[in-house]
């Protein structure tokens, strides 16, 4: 006998698989606690053995209203969120005042997918320290009703900062991210905040906050009186670590900027930076006293447009004038007759151009790890108010002359937000938050003047807010060693998650979902360099923080691109941007 189908057998089994689609896009209006959905059959059936399979396989009996919906006495809120989760297989609306009753009703419908996935997410928040998935390392619960404003990176730890409060966090290998003590400040409203790490051993922390005033706290205060701690034998020769009070602060001072209000606030080293920019004034504090003043050409106060601090020793400067100036942080930042500040004018534009970004790097110091010297060449890349990026290098046989311009760069139609100079790399960032990146090619630790720059790449990073004002800091993120450095991409205000970003070339890692469904209200990075761990910070609404390290997506990456690197190196441009070429190739700003 043949196996095969006559004409007719055919024809009725492919009539009878396309009434299934049919019967399954029905029409399905729902009354749910007085509220009407409607949506269709193959959506409430999406997942098997459920309250709503039974209801229209007729195993429940159902009443209708008077239009006919099938009414359902439950919360309607809640039902909206089962009916997205049925639609997109995604959670979305979920925070700490609805888990519960959500719980609930997932039990009730017996939607067993997401009963699990909400008891996944519940025994993740009931740990201080717990692990998700390959990239979820911890979420890092605080009692604070407010969401994150800040986040600190530091030496093998984090500062959570919030309206009234900063909690101080240390990672260890045993133990994971534990907070070691908190730091309460009960006057008004934090504005700015920094902290510089006086001793890691003992962990002493000089914070400075602003909010109306500047005020400088500090822990740590010694307990030579406290009989407990004396030593038993008596041994003046024998080595014993003073105890410390590391979660006492005590004020230390207090000043203003001449009633300026504050944009900015640092340290550098043990030295406290304040700076009003609209007025060009500067304030360094150190020793317990306090050195301000303006910034001035010609006479006329200069606005502060940008400055660099990546240097430590020193602080770079830039003005709407487009001039560089310099602060020798090394040296004493004063002058002992009259308590001026020394700022030298160390470059000028040559078409006196508002200077909008600036980067620098310390060749020598980089291959060598270690402190700037005199005796390092400096280089610096900044962008102006019109698009325009200028690299300079300044030689150690040269350090007392003016730095030498040595290539100017015209590719964006839009003011540079960002600019960042690498061993490796060059990456430029416009307001429209579009980037450019070229290879850099160096001859014994010097950028090679033939051929110098490579383009790269090219990208967007997706916002759509109106202004750059409300957009969290998205980078880049890590130590200055070109590759490793990332972009946190956030597209919107009420974002719950992030994509990770290439700096060197746009290309997408991962992406970042909240774990409990809350918007990211702040981000930050940090790399350790113990077992080589990059973790990524995403502060939330909810005022909890999830740690992500990067480390293994960024592993699987480089194994997915080791099969294109051949293509992408033929296809890669092979010569300089030649002048006249970069004013007006490639314009993809607008």
């Amino acid at each position: 006998m043949s196996s095969s189908l006559s004409h007719k057998e055919k024809k009725n089994r492919i009539g009878h698989f396309k009434k299934i689609p049919e019967a399954m896009l029905e029409i399905i209006n729902l009354n749910v606690g007085g509220k009407r959905f409607t949506t269709s059959k193959s959506t409430l059936c999406s997942v098997s053995d459920t309250f709503f399979t039974a209801m229209l396989m007729g195993g429940i009996p159902t009443s209708r209203d008077d239009s006919g919906a099938i009414f359902i006495d439950r919360d309607p809120d809640l039902f909206a969120i089962i009916l997205n989760y049925l639609r997109t297989n995604k959670l979305h609306n979920v925070n700490e005042h609805n888990f519960d009753s959500l719980m609930d009703e997932a039990k009730f419908f017996s939607i067993t997918p997401l009963v699990k996935k909400l008891e996944l997410r519940e025994n993740m928040m009931s740990a201080q320290t717990c692990g998700g998935n390959i990239l979820f390392e911890s979420l890092l619960k605080s009692n604070q009703s407010s969401e994150v404003k800040q986040m600190i990176p530091f030496d093998r730890g984090l500062a959570v900062v919030f309206n009234h409060f900063i909690k101080f966090y240390f990672f260890s290998d045993n133990n994971g991210w534990k907070c070691v003590f908190d730091f309460e400040y009960n006057s008004d409203e934090i504005e700015l905040v920094d902290f510089v790490l006086e001793s890691s051993s003992v962990r002493q922390f000089l914070i400075a906050i602003y909010s109306k005033e500047i005020i400088l706290w500090k822990n740590g205060e010694n307990l030579h009186n406290n009989n407990q701690y004396n030593d038993p034998y008596n041994d003046p020769y024998r080595p014993r670590r003073v105890p410390i009070e590391i979660d006492k602060f005590i004020e230390i001072g207090h000043y203003n900027l001449k009633n300026c209000r504050v944009d900015s606030l640092f340290f550098i080293r043990s030295q406290l930076v304040t700076l009003c920019k609209k007025k060009g004034r500067i304030g360094i504090w150190k020793n317990s006293r306090l050195f301000e003043q303006d910034l001035k050409e010609n006479d006329t106060v200069s606005v502060i447009t940008a400055f660099n601090k990546t240097m430590m020793d020193y602080l770079f400067l830039c003005s709407n004038h487009g001039v560089i100036y310099l602060i020798d942080m090394q040296k004493l930042p004063f002058r002992l007759s009259d308590g001026d500040l020394l700022i030298n004018e160390f470059y000028k534009d040559p078409d006196g151009e508002e200077i909008t970004a600036i980067s620098c790097l310390c060749s020598d110091c980089w291959r060598f790890n270690l402190n700037h010297c005199s005796h390092c060449p400096i280089e610096i890349a900044y962008g102006t108010k019109s698009g325009t990026v200028h690299i300079l290098v300044q030689n150690p046989e040269t350090q007392f002359q003016e730095p030498q311009l040595f290539r100017t760069i015209r590719v964006h139609l839009s003011p540079i937000w960002k600019i960042m100079l690498d061993h490796e790399y060059l990456m430029t960032m416009c307001t429209k938050l579009h980037v450019r990146t070229w290879s850099l090619v160096r001859f014994r630790g010097m950028i090679s003047t033939q051929p110098g720059l490579k383009p790269q790449s090219n990208f967007a990073i997706r916002y759509s807010g109106h202004s750059l004002d409300n957009l969290h800091d998205i980078g880049p993120y890590g130590h200055q060693e070109g590759l490793k450095q990332v972009f946190v991409e956030i597209p919107y205000s009420d974002c719950n998650y992030a994509n990770i970003i290439y700096a060197s070339n746009g290309q997408k890692i991962c992406t970042l979902e909240s774990v409990d469904g809350s918007k990211i209200t702040s981000v930050c990075g940090l790399s350790i360099d113990i077992r080589d761990r990059r973790f990524i910070f995403t502060g939330h609404e909810n005022g909890n923080v999830q740690v992500w390290d990067l480390n293994p997506a960024m592993k699987r990456k480089i194994k997915e691109n080791r099969p294109n690197d051949k293509n992408r190196s033929s296809s890669r441009p092979s010569s300089s941007i030649s002048e006249n070429e970069s004013d007006h190739s490639n314009f993809d700003d607008e």
